[in-house]
């Protein structure tokens, strides 16, 4: 028969066993929790709204578009940057192919590029599903060009609606726009695009940005944005700046994403690509849903 020493030996063999599997499976994806389970950051697709409330959503989308049209039809001229601190002036002169120090005018006459961005602070989601949270909490810190003082990411998720199944893009709307007169911002919207309307996907993104009132939230189908290698989940991102090079024909969005894994977390320029090559346009319109989850907040 066996004795109480060798059961002993065998019970502790298990347990350390156990612990070192444990360990093992939370650094698979470079971060300390290991959240794989899950097919979305934080993503609820099951959307219970009225319809009341998506016929109101559906016109706040169509004024703001329609705003975003007169912008870029009556404007003497579109800049060719613009920026919400010397850093970003830094950067910017750099890709126009400019020397400090230099005229903003003379900036804006030149014909090789666009260059628009605005201060934001990266802040990664405290869990499997606080990507939208943490996205808009991400937002606040460019409304309040600081880093001190937010809302954590726990406020912001009640305020959205937020569960263990993640976050509608309606909540985050919501959740942002509690903070307008706190922050001094117009609201936000949300609105769809397919990948027929990449004209409307950048005209969002560049109008809000030139005139640093708003950043966009994109709702993201990971597989279709190169630096996710085929790694396919729903995400949130926010996007601090656009840039497109004239000369090389290359156009780019800095996302700043909230990802819990240190492999995806932190500020990416990504490319825009197009409805048939893969970037961040094409991760937004495959993120679309007929009757779902709007894929831009903005």
């Amino acid at each position: 028969m066996f004795n109480k020493k060798f059961y002993s030996m065998i019970f502790a063999f298990l347990l350390t066993f156990s612990l070192l599997m444990t360990d093992v499976s939370a650094e698979l994806d470079g971060n300390s929790q290991n959240y794989e389970s899950f097919n979305h950051t934080g993503v609820l697709d099951d959307v219970s709204i009225s319809e009341e409330e998506i016929i109101k959503s559906e016109l706040e989308e169509k004024e703001r578009d329609k705003e975003i049209e007169l912008f870029f039809n009556e404007s003497e001229k579109i800049p060719s940057f613009s920026y919400t601190n010397s850093s970003e002036l830094k950067e910017a002169v750099e890709f126009l192919g400019v020397s400090i120090p230099v005229d903003p005018k003379e900036i804006n006459q030149i014909p090789d590029g666009q260059w628009y961005s605005v201060y934001m602070a990266s802040r990664k989601q405290i869990n499997g599903y606080y990507c939208g949270p943490a996205a808009v909490q991400q937002n606040l810190s460019f409304h309040k060009n600081s880093t001190t003082g937010l809302p954590s990411q726990d406020t912001l998720a009640k305020l959205a609606g937020t569960t263990k199944a993640g976050s509608s893009s309606y909540g985050l709307r919501d959740a942002l726009n509690k903070y307008t007169s706190t922050y001094k911002f117009t609201k936000y919207v949300v609105g769809n695009v397919t990948t027929s309307q990449q004209t409307t996907w950048e005209n969002r993104i560049k109008s809000n940005l030139i005139n640093a009132r708003r950043a966009p939230i994109i709702l993201l189908q990971t597989r279709h944005l190169p630096r996710y290698k085929n790694k396919d989940i729903r995400h949130y991102n926010s996007v601090r700046s656009w840039s497109y090079d004239y000369t090389n024909n290359v156009k780019k969005v800095r996302n700043v994403d909230p990802h819990y894994s240190n492999i995806y977390y932190g500020q990416h320029w990504d490319p825009v690509g197009s409805s048939k090559t893969k970037g961040a346009f094409l991760a937004t319109a495959k993120a679309y849903r007929s009757g779902g989850n709007p894929n831009m907040i903005y």
